[in-house]
């Protein structure tokens, strides 16, 4: 729901006001897409805690590297370097 949110609110206005949008999610984060990308797999990690036993735990690796990717390899640095060609900011 947090990334069809942020996309329906991105197809309403104007693309130039992308950084500086003050609308719903964008208001709180200049990356609603990736958070609710991360939420989902913090989320099905947290479901299965009740349940984990020695070696199940391993599946924490796969947030982890999801949010490691998003925040610092592919995601946001790439985004955030375009931006800053387009918009100076």
């Amino acid at each position: 729901m947090t990334q069809v949110n942020a996309d329906f609110i991105l197809l309403q206005v104007n693309s130039d006001l992308l950084p500086f949008l003050p609308l719903g999610l964008w208001s709180w984060s200049r990356h609603p897409n990736y958070f609710g990308e991360m939420t989902v797999w913090w989320g099905m990690f947290l479901i299965g805690v009740s349940i984990y036993r020695d070696i199940e735990w391993v599946s924490i690796l796969s947030p982890l590297f999801t949010m490691s990717i998003l925040l610092f390899l592919s995601g946001i640095p790439i985004l955030e370097k375009s931006l800053e060609d387009r918009f100076g900011t």
